[in-house]
């Protein structure tokens, strides 16, 4: 018994050496590497072009006591108005209805209100691709029943072709404007960083533009003018945001 006493007294001991003699390792993670020194502009362009296609959004509304009486009514203006339209319209599927309501008309307080009939409307949207032909269509339509003009608004069959193009040179006015500002500094200009599209503040239309723009392109185009309408141009906006690396 005194020897195994003995014997666990020394494994203890040399236990408590070995775990003195052990400090704990630390490791310390290396320092991260300092972000690349850059640049950030903004590039802006724009594309003018004239319109070459019109939407035009009218309306009709009939009233009758029954309500299929104020549906037949309604539906009977329409037929004339999709004729007349498909005269006008180069394809089928630029002329389509949409909208369509039937309601019942009261007069009245509200507590003691009294249904008088009942409100039949029907929307027709037609795109036309002369704008000369505008004017007349317009007479035609009202002449054909329309009773309410929703809306004229002038438009590009090749707006997605031309919005690429925009962008394409707001990201060449871009880098324009980074090796300009980079050479006044002394420093040369190195591979982008980030690029980021700004949203567009708006559709662009004959009336509205981009005072900010650096680029711009010239539609190769002229706008219609008829005796009381005129298309005009379609201004097309591009922004980008693009961050460059500066090199020595």
């Amino acid at each position: 018994m005194p020897h195994l006493l003995h014997a666990a007294l020394v494994l203890l001991a040399l236990t408590a050496v070995a775990c003195q003699s052990s400090p704990p390792t630390t490791v310390i993670a290396g320092a991260a590497p300092p972000p690349p020194r850059s640049i950030s502009v903004t590039g802006t362009a724009e594309i003018a072009t004239a319109a070459d296609e019109v939407t035009v959004t009218v309306g009709v509304e009939s009233f009758a006591a029954d309500p299929q009486a104020a549906k037949d009514a309604n539906d009977r203006s329409m037929k004339s108005l999709v004729a007349t339209a498909r005269a006008f319209a180069t394809d089928a599927k630029d002329v389509r209805t949409e909208g369509f309501t039937l309601q019942p008309r009261y007069e009245g307080p509200y507590d003691s209100h009294r249904l008088t009939g009942y409100d039949a409307k029907k929307l027709l949207v037609v795109v036309i691709h002369d704008g000369d032909k505008v004017e007349a269509f317009l007479t035609e339509l009202f002449k054909g029943g329309a009773n309410r003009l929703d809306g004229v608004t002038y438009g590009s069959s090749k707006l997605l072709e031309q919005r690429k193009e925009a962008r394409t040179l707001a990201v060449t006015a871009a880098r324009e404007k980074a090796t300009a500002m980079a050479a006044t500094l002394g420093q040369k200009l190195g591979r982008p960083l980030k690029v980021d599209e700004e949203p567009e503040s708006g559709r662009g239309s004959p009336f509205q533009g981009n005072l900010l723009s650096n680029a711009f392109a010239p539609g190769d185009t002229r706008g219609t003018v008829g005796q009381t309408m005129a298309t005009g141009k379609i201004r097309i906006p591009a922004s980008v945001a693009v961050t460059f690396e500066l090199l020595d």
